[in-house]
Formats: C-alpha cells, sequence, structure tokens
C-alpha cells in the first residue's frame, strides 16, 4: 500500500511505457535537452486539478519572463479548451 493511500485503494497493472517519471525539482538553466520546445505535445497538470491532460506547449521557460516567485513557467494550451463541450469533436 502506498503511504498516504487510502486502506481501500486498488492497484493496476500498467505497461512500463505508460509510467512516466515527474520531475521533483526545476533545473537551474534550460535548454534543448531539458525543456519541451514551442509546439510540443505535452501532458500538463490541469489547473486546480489532479488531473493531466493533452497540451501545447506556446512559451518554454527559456523564452518566459520569471513570475513573481522568480520561476520561469510553461505557457501552454490545454486541447479542447475551447471547445463548447470540452470534449474532443
Amino acid at each position: 500500500r502506498l503511504m498516504g493511500a487510502p486502506a481501500a485503494s486498488k492497484q493496476h497493472t500498467v505497461p512500463a511505457k505508460y509510467v512516466i517519471a515527474l520531475p521533483t525539482s526545476e533545473p537551474t538553466a534550460y535548454s534543448h535537452y531539458n525543456e519541451f520546445k514551442a509546439g510540443s505535445s505535452v501532458l500538463a497538470l490541469y489547473p486546480d486539478t489532479t488531473c493531466f491532460y493533452k497540451a501545447y506547449v506556446a512559451t518554454p521557460p527559456s523564452q518566459s519572463n520569471p513570475n513573481p516567485s522568480h520561476r520561469r513557467d510553461y505557457m501552454i494550451e490545454f486541447e479542447d479548451e475551447n471547445e463548447v463541450t470540452g470534449r474532443s469533436e
């Protein structure tokens, strides 16, 4: 059982190619080796949720200005966000 997981949680088997490690820290410098370029298809955590959705990189961190926390973030566009239903048509 995973630490913090409810006692009734289920375990699932998925192929290794469907598991991706999430970074635990931000790089000190960005380069083509450690950032996704503009137009790249990515999975991104949708704001105020715990779900990842398909998105496209509009601006990578190396091309953005630091935010108030002195961090450079990706500017992304979520797929289907502009659709009325929010679903793929």
